[in-house]
């Protein structure tokens, strides 16, 4: 005979639903693959484009907080009166959230920010890969060791140790 176990307070009880899940990041107009395009295009530079909407510019500054999600910065918005008040303004011309890019991890969210191109396209989708040539596992962030070279080839043309890498996106 089963008996039930008592459920914590802070506990939600499983009832069969799947919870909602975080939609698709807004790759080409919303994400962070177009902030250094569209910085780009807002200084005059030919060739790219402003998905972004950001104002004409001489300069750009662009600040990236690693880890620091929407969610967070909700929470901690009485320690950040900045962001706070930029986050409060509401999403107008120029977008106050941009989505990360999938899988959101460090590796992947700065190669989409460098190269403008989604982690599929790039290939930098974790923080660990298996790198064929040595058939050993190494981190995408650094410590590599001489043995590692993750920019011969690309997709189109099977490099000699298959790392999916290519070129920046460029006008």
């Amino acid at each position: 005979m089963a008996t039930s176990e008592p459920v914590a307070q802070d506990t939600v009880p499983v009832t069969g639903a799947i919870p909602e899940l975080p939609g698709a990041p807004l790759y080409g107009s919303k994400s962070i693959a177009e902030v250094f395009t569209s910085a780009a295009a807002s200084m005059g530079l030919p060739g790219f484009d402003n998905k972004l909407h950001l104002p004409a510019s001489q300069r750009v500054c662009v600040v990236l907080a690693d880890g620091l999600g929407r969610n967070l910065l909700k929470q901690k918005a009485a320690h950040t009166p900045f962001l706070r008040s930029i986050a409060n303004s509401g999403q107008g011309a120029v977008p106050v959230w941009l989505d990360s890019a999938f899988p959101s991890t460090t590796a992947s969210s700065l190669a989409s920010l460098g190269t403008g191109r989604t982690p599929g396209e790039h290939g930098m989708v974790g923080y660990d890969v298996l790198d064929p040539a040595q058939d050993k596992v190494v981190n995408l962030l650094g410590n590599w060791d001489a043995g590692v070279d993750p920019c011969v080839g690309s997709r189109s043309r099977q490099s000699s140790n298959g790392w999916p890498l290519t070129p920046t996106s460029s006008p």
